[in-house]
């Protein structure tokens, strides 16, 4: 290469190396104003602002590196931005921004108006405004930033995609701490968003954005705010504190994925999702001494909670109320909740599988829920285990249901549901406790030393059925039929109850059974004893069971046909 070209090319590289400018309040750079700078730069340019305070108000309007030294703008307690920066590729970084009003005009101490620029490691505190106000602008980054103090939001985002937030300090201020509306993909990545007047990240019709690792912590009304927004994910954020909800979703809220989170003392509610908020999933939480429940979901559908440890909140682990359908509830692990593990008012279709409540008030309430499933959970050491009130059509399926202080299942005024295949042991009191409660199936559960009674019936349970259960080694008796009628109890296994195995005060019919006290002949065979076990009841009431077995095998189902009962099994 010739030399001439080496030189033609040195000089093409130097033209294009941005020049710096140096802003000096004393007269010791080629600038005492900031905005003189500003206006003398060019395109790339870096002006660098040395220590002092500077009283002036900034527009940025072509692309520049803007770097303070100590440098500080004071707003001189003038209406409008501090700072307002209207091209792209500007770079703020390094400065104290101070005494910006704005008369409830809605200002910014910096606003940005323009894409992909950078506000890097500046403090805004003191203004009556908010802090950052980022307006249309896209693909930018807010890093390092200490917002404080400041009368309006710390930091607030309005139909602005793709920006990232990230290791930014907002404290303090007057209102909410970061504010998004109608935002598309922004990240909150590692913010410390604490103490802010009202709440600490609120999301308005804004979705695709990530919040992760933020610590949200003792801001006066909630922690995390969601209205009208979706596809967001939630994730390892620490929300500690907070007034009313940890987070809480409304407004049709949907498809949002709140993962690992760690929600502990609000005021209310951990985490609460209400009003059409559908498709959500709550998976990984820890919630724990919450002023009301640890989760609340209201009037919303289709919903996945699943792997959290709820514990120690104030009033239930898990609530579901008021139209709060179809939501599966799995894996979780619920404890020491004051009222109960999972509470359910006026909820249907939903599924409960594979949960660990324990120490709770109660293990599982639902009053007036139907068509509910409710398998594989494992309820213990509460005052109740499972309690239905008002309640149809709900399964409770191969549960494991013991060490409970009252009843192990108690139905109150419920109608056509099914017990299946539990096994419910250890419980203080009945393992199965009906009043007012008509055509419930119960069948092929494992009941086993309970305090009082295997099965009882109060305050006229009719027309149940009893298929095919163990009831061994309860305290007072097996199965007890204090009030009920056109009961049916067949192919049962009752044996060493204490006081009795059955007692019926008439009106019921019993085929089958085999009865640890009953001795007697089988002369043709058939598994039966030829003569019948006397059921006695209260005043000399009793029934009879004419074909009791001879076996602790369970009866194959259909070998006796009463009534249209083979057809059913």
């Amino acid at each position: 290469m010739h030399k001439g070209s080496i030189v033609i090319m040195l000089m093409v590289l130097t033209s294009t190396i941005a020049s710096a400018l140096v802003v000096d309040v004393s007269g010791n750079g080629d600038f005492i104003g900031i905005q003189d700078a500003i206006n003398a730069s060019n395109e790339g340019d870096e002006v660098l602002v040395n220590e002092g305070i500077y009283y002036e108000r900034l527009i940025i309007n072509h692309s520049i590196h803007l770097v303070g030294n100590n440098a500080i703008i004071d707003g001189s307690g003038k209406c409008g931005p501090i700072i307002n920066i209207t091209a792209s590729n500007v770079t703020l970084e390094g400065f104290k921004l101070i005494n910006c009003d704005d008369n409830n005009g809605d200002y910014g101490a910096i606003e940005l108006w323009s894409d992909e620029c950078q506000l890097l490691n500046n403090t805004i505190c003191n203004n009556f405004g908010h802090g950052i106000y980022i307006i249309y602008s896209h693909n930018t980054a807010v890093i390092g930033n200490c917002v404080r103090e400041n009368g309006g939001q710390g930091i607030r985002v309005v139909n602005s995609n793709n920006n990232d937030l990230l290791n930014n300090e907002i404290c303090c201020n007057g209102k909410s701490g970061i504010t998004m509306y109608n935002c598309t993909g922004v990240d909150l990545l590692q913010n410390n968003v604490s103490k802010n007047s009202e709440c600490g990240i609120n999301l308005y019709e804004s979705s695709k954005s990530e919040l992760f690792r933020n610590y949200v912590e003792g801001n006066m009304e909630c922690g995390i705010f969601l209205d009208d927004s979706w596809n967001n994910a939630f994730l390892e954020n620490l929300v500690h504190e907070n007034g009313n909800e940890g987070l809480i979703l409304q407004n049709f809220s949907s498809y949002n994925f709140i993962l690992q989170n760690d929600v502990n003392n609000s005021t209310d509610y951990g985490i609460l999702i209400i009003g059409f908020c559908d498709d959500n999933v709550i998976l990984g939480n820890n919630l724990y001494n919450n002023g009301l429940s640890g989760i609340g979901i209201y009037d919303c559908r289709f919903s996945t909670i699943s792997k959290n440890w709820v514990f120690y909140n104030s009033n239930n682990g898990i609530s579901i109320r008021d139209g709060g359908n179809n939501n599966e509830i799995t894996d979780n692990v619920i404890y020491g909740n004051l009222r109960n593990g999972i509470g359910m008012e006026e909820c249907n279709g939903n599924f409960l599988q594979n949960n660990n409540i324990s120490e709770n008030l109660n293990g599982i309430v639902m009053d007036e829920s139907n068509n509910n499933t409710l398998v594989d959970n494992e309820v213990y050491k509460n005052a109740f285990g499972i309690q239905l009130v008002f309640s149809k059509n709900v399964v409770l399926a191969a549960n494991d249901i013991h060490n409970n202080t009252k009843n192990g299942i108690q139905l109150n005024h419920c109608s056509n549901n099914k017990l299946l295949k539990n096994r419910i042991y250890y419980n203080s009191v009945d393992a199965i406790h009906l009043a007012d409660s008509s055509r419930i199936i119960v069948s092929d559960n494992d009941i086993f030393s309970n305090g009082h009674y295997g099965i009882q019936l109060l305050d006229f349970s009719n027309e149940n059925m009893f298929l095919y259960n163990l009831v061994q080694s309860c305290g007072s008796g097996g199965i007890y039929i204090y009030e009920g009628i056109t009961n049916l109890f067949l192919g049962n296994i009752l044996g060493d109850n204490l006081e009795f195995n059955a007692w019926d005060n008439g009106g019921n019919e019993w085929a089958g059974n085999y009865y640890s006290d009953h001795q007697g002949t089988d002369l043709d065979g058939n598994d039966f004893v030829d003569e019948p076990y006397l059921i006695n009841g209260h005043r000399g009431a009793f029934s009879v069971d004419y074909n009791p077995s001879m076996t602790t095998s369970r009866m194959e189902k259909g070998t006796l046909a009463i009534g249209g009962l083979q057809d059913l099994l």
